[in-house]
């Protein structure tokens, strides 16, 4: 039983004691009052508080006092039950709250630290392709420049072998007319 309970309790006994009390002093005066007058009828309620004896009237005062003090005692528990209950609750929600916030804290670092993590990738892999685009490029010049330079030589050789071809066949022609000029000569001298 909780303290609200055993609360209504407390007051439903008081409720019916005094409603008891009430219904047997008022039960004696309505049979009466039809029959007596105003004056009559202050004169029977005189009468009956004299009947009721001093020690009755300490004993419902002491009472009276008990239960009052009884329902203050759960009226103070209840407030207390309360107060407790609802600093728990705060209790529960401001851990809740450091918690959210703990959990926002941490994605938020681990949101920054995977940010830093992508960049850094990033910045490496573009100072990877920075670097094999060099290395391609001068692999790239490399090959041009060694082409370049064995079509110089060919060329070089070929003009050089077509020089030397060029001075045998005149060379050769030389010879063929110096030749023939001989012919001629001796073919002349016979012929005179």
């Amino acid at each position: 039983m909780g303290p609200s309970s055993m609360n209504a309790e407390v007051k439903e006994l008081i409720q019916e004691k005094l409603n008891e009390q009430e219904h047997t002093m008022m039960a004696e005066p309505r049979q009466e009052s039809a029959e007596k007058t105003e004056a009559d009828r202050v004169l029977a309620m005189q009468a009956r508080a004299k009947q009721i004896s001093h020690e009755a009237w300490v004993r419902r005062k002491d009472h009276e006092t008990q239960l009052r003090q009884k329902l203050i005692i759960e009226a103070k528990r209840d407030l207390l039950e309360t107060l407790v209950q609802k600093q728990e609750e705060e209790a529960l929600r401001m851990q809740d709250r450091s918690h959210q916030m703990f959990e926002w804290d941490n994605k938020k670092r681990m949101n920054i630290h995977h940010g830093h993590l992508v960049k850094l990738q990033r910045d490496q892999r573009d100072r990877l392709e920075k670097q094999q685009n060099k290395e391609i490029s001068y692999m790239k010049f490399k090959e041009w420049l060694k082409q370049s330079l064995i079509k110089q030589r060919v060329e070089l050789v070929n003009k050089k072998i077509e020089k030397q071809n060029k001075r045998l066949k005149e060379e050769e022609e030389k010879r063929t007319k110096a030749h023939r000029r001989v012919l001629a000569k001796i073919a002349y001298k016979d012929w005179r």
